[in-house]
């Protein structure tokens, strides 16, 4: 069995300088290594709430879905982390042909009961 563990850092540089030493970094010193999976940026500036939305869309920059008028995500998608997970752009994933294709892919949609075909 593995564990995945999600950490919050506040500060960028302090995240990127533990996804640095993580991949040596021995945990009480009893031998068990770690790896570093990914690292995501997570939103700073969010969407005032009396603000209505006209919809939201993915942002370019970070791939979060963020509100079609303003351009900020709102406060409770920014705090699931499930979410900033599934969404986001790893950080450590070098960028190429196929990130682009994956992160661009439309769903396969059945056309007759507007179904996603993988969910079927």
């Amino acid at each position: 069995m593995a564990r995945l563990v999600v950490l919050r850092f506040e500060n960028d540089e302090t995240a990127e300088r533990f996804v640095r030493q993580v991949d040596t970094w021995w945990l009480d010193g009893e031998g068990y290594p770690a790896t570093t999976e990914g690292m995501y940026q997570t939103p700073t500036k969010f969407h005032e709430p009396d603000h209505q939305p006209s919809g939201w869309r993915w942002g370019p920059k970070h791939n979060w879905q963020i509100c079609h008028d303003c351009g900020m995500p709102s406060v409770g998608y920014a705090n699931n982390h499930k979410a900033i997970i599934f969404d986001a752009i790893n950080l450590l994933e070098k960028p190429s042909k196929n990130t682009l294709e994956r992160m661009t892919e439309k769903p396969k949609v059945n056309p007759e009961t507007g179904v996603i075909w993988e969910l079927e």
